[in-house]
């Protein structure tokens, strides 16, 4: 599956959900990249320091994203510098 506008869409609607909180700390988060059902979700700013990024990622992020948009199969949480976010397994929906 690749991705369309109108997918890429829908997941800058539930992304934009979380926005407001990470900017206010001085963070953001957006894809990166889309493939075969994967979404690679990229921490920016502040994120990479903030020690609670991982939960943020974890209960916020890919829970909503996997629950909002079905075509999601996965989503990999990186930084900005492209390392992956650390103590994070990549989410999987579960079939």
């Amino acid at each position: 599956m690749e991705l369309t506008p109108e997918l890429a869409a829908r997941i800058e609607d539930v992304l934009a959900k979380f926005r407001p909180t990470l900017n206010f700390d001085g963070g953001d988060v957006r894809l990166s990249a889309f493939q075969g059902g994967v979404a690679e979700v990229t921490m920016l700013g502040a994120c990479i320091d903030c020690p609670v990024s991982v939960l943020t990622m974890t209960i916020g992020v890919k829970r909503v994203l996997l629950k909002e948009v079905p075509e999601i199969k996965e989503v990999r949480a990186i930084f900005a510098n492209g390392a992956p976010v650390p103590g994070l397994k990549d989410f999987a929906r579960k079939q």
